[in-house]
């Protein structure tokens, strides 16, 4: 009973932070770069194991290799997405593409893969979306 209390004002202060959060910091309703700039870095840890934990418990082993990757620290990953948010053409891209690009650099993916992966969340930012999670 306890732990269903406290997933109900997990889900309570997650609503009321995300119907205040300004549209802009949305792309294909999804939180982009331009939110992630406004977490402290205490709360960026927070959202980065959040995102982890998240994908763990969704149980596919197909996202969980876009999308995590366990040769990367919290540490690593934080810095990792806040210097590819440094660029502003990147600001409107959602926080699980800069995620999934960050994790393609760290894995060795080769430098014109990640530049089209890059380009074509660019694309799909301006449309409004985000990346599918297949390409």
């Amino acid at each position: 009973m306890l732990k269903l209390l406290k997933l109900m004002m997990v889900c309570a202060v997650s609503f009321v932070a995300h119907s205040q959060t300004p549209a802009n910091q949305f792309t294909g309703g999804v939180i982009n770069g331009r939110f992630w700039q406004t977490l402290t870095p205490e709360a960026k840890t927070g959202f980065l194991v959040g995102f982890r934990e998240g994908i763990i418990a969704g149980d596919n082993d197909d996202v969980s290799r876009i999308y995590i990757s366990d040769s990367a620290t919290v540490g690593q990953a934080k810095k990792g997405i806040d210097l590819f948010y440094g660029d502003p053409a990147n600001l409107a891209i959602a926080i699980k593409d800069a995620s999934r690009i960050f994790l393609m650099r760290l894995g060795g993916a080769d430098s014109t893969a990640v530049e089209a992966v890059t380009v074509r969340a660019r694309r799909e930012a301006a449309l409004g979306f985000a990346l599918p999670t297949k390409l």
